[in-house]
């Protein structure tokens, strides 16, 4: 604490032992004293921030966002919820369209003709929403930090239609057969252990704060 002296005279500030005013002369033999307060630095922890705001928009909202706004949005981040949104819906398009086109599959060509008309159906689906798929696993894994290669994952489906259309095409040739199925066994194979990692990194929290591939998108939506 420091003891600032002013005159009583004309309120000018004088110096300790100070017998006369420099300005007015008078002789101060009262002062008086203005305490003034060392601030204090303070010792409390740094604030950390405030929790995310919750996500307003719904399930739906983020698989419609990211068919059209984000059709082929490769950079940035994307949050747990819209990555789970769009693939809730993206499979509930596929449950509720496939007895259908198993229906007409098997009106044109019999039982048979369930299985390629379903393949057909998936092939279309895959092609028309490949990218978003594609989008919108690249972000989520930003999100934790990893490289988008890891979403090459997304095109086993997508090859094991087209070779099951061509088991379908080459039915006879043994020989052909035999290697498309060897083929099958082996992508389900590796799908399955790479699909165990995927769905891992999927289900994980996304970085706090700022990464190397954007701003967190719980605060920046």
């Amino acid at each position: 604490m420091e003891n600032t002296k002013y005159c009583t005279n004309c309120g000018t500030q004088i110096t300790e032992g100070q017998a006369f005013c420099a300005k007015c002369g008078t002789k101060n033999t009262l002062s008086v004293v203005v305490a003034q307060q060392t601030p204090i630095a303070s010792t409390n922890p740094p604030v950390l921030a405030s929790a995310p705001p919750p996500d307003s928009k719904s399930l739906s909202a983020h698989f419609v966002d990211c068919v059209t706004k984000k059709y082929a949005v490769f950079s940035g981040r994307t949050r747990r919820r819209e990555y789970w949104g769009f693939t809730l819906f993206f499979v509930l398009i596929q449950l509720a369209c496939g007895p259908l086109v198993g229906a007409v599959g098997l009106a044109v060509a019999g039982e048979e003709g369930i299985i390629i008309a379903c393949n057909i159906f998936g092939l279309i689906l895959w092609l028309v929403l490949l990218l978003p798929v594609l989008g919108v696993t690249v972000r989520r894994l930003h999100d934790i930090g990893k490289g988008g290669w890891w979403a090459s994952i997304i095109l086993f489906p997508l090859v094991f239609s087209f070779l099951q259309l061509m088991a379908h095409a080459a039915d006879g040739n043994e020989v052909l057969l035999g290697l498309l199925g060897l083929l099958v066994i082996v992508l389900l194979l590796v799908g399955f252990v790479w699909g165990i990692i995927a769905f891992v990194f999927m289900l994980r929290d996304g970085d706090r704060g700022p990464n190397a591939y954007g701003p967190d998108p719980k605060f920046n939506p």
